[in-house]
């Protein structure tokens, strides 16, 4: 099925379509200009994921890169792949709805979403703001922010499945703590109009090391020994014109 495309807010990196990707993440603009300005993608660790696997990887020398595979695009290149991601469903037909770029698509849309909201607090805190959730500054805005509509609020809380029982009410505090009030509105109001960026994947990143993933059965890992390039990408789709990176 074609993705619609908006011209203006995707860059290409081949000549390939976005509907012919294999796999697909949700990131952040920062990661977008990253990617521009080196080559070079840049891995999970950047956002300091806490889990013990993620560690034992980073310590074995790989970088960890989560990404959400596209079956109907998988088959035409790895059917032993293509095959393991279907045994993990109760049978093909729901592999192949919960799998197809589709439903690919919204899911790394909700991961951009949220990744783009998390992004500038870790870049300012960093190993302080391990397993940072979202809705710790989802509660922020609603906080702070009076000036939010009502419209406003429910689609930032739908925007991020917003659950108040996640709140850190400690790490919530140390950013209080931590920023000037004034900066803290001004960053928040920045922050929760970014949607973030959806990155599509060749068939090249099949030739690296592929994992299951190991919290949900849609996902794999991608651990190669070198940081991936732009080889692997077909583009970038940025959700808003607040993610565009400055070219």
């Amino acid at each position: 099925m074609e993705q619609t495309i908006s011209r203006e807010l995707y860059i290409p990196f081949s000549d390939q379509k976005p509907s012919e990707a294999v796999a697909m993440w949700g990131g952040a603009k920062e990661d977008l200009e990253i990617i521009l300005r080196t080559g070079t993608i840049p891995p999970v660790s950047a956002y300091k994921i806490d889990s013990l696997y993620a560690h034992r990887i980073q310590k074995n020398g790989l970088h960890l890169y989560y990404m959400t595979p596209v079956l109907e695009n998988i088959r035409l290149y790895d059917g032993l792949l293509a095959t393991n991601l279907i045994n993990r469903y109760s049978n093909f037909e729901e592999a192949q709805e919960e799998l197809s770029l589709t439903h690919r698509v919204l899911i790394s849309k909700f991961y951009a979403e949220n990744i783009s909201i998390r992004r500038p607090f870790i870049n300012i805190f960093g190993d302080r703001l391990t397993s940072f959730h979202s809705d710790t500054i989802v509660k922020l805005a609603l906080d702070l922010l009076s000036e939010l509509s009502e419209q406003e609020i429910k689609e930032l809380k739908q925007q991020t499945e917003y659950e108040e029982e996640t709140v850190d009410p400690l790490q919530l505090q140390m950013i209080k703590s931590c920023l000037d009030e004034a900066d803290l509105k001004k960053l928040l109001k920045k922050t929760i109009k970014k949607k973030g960026v959806i990155f599509y994947c060749n068939s090249k990143l099949l030739d690296q090391d592929i994992r299951l993933g190991l919290e949900s059965d849609d996902e794999i890992l991608v651990t190669p020994n070198k940081m991936l390039t732009t080889d692997i990408l077909i583009g970038a789709q940025a959700v808003t014109e607040f993610d565009m990176p400055n070219l």
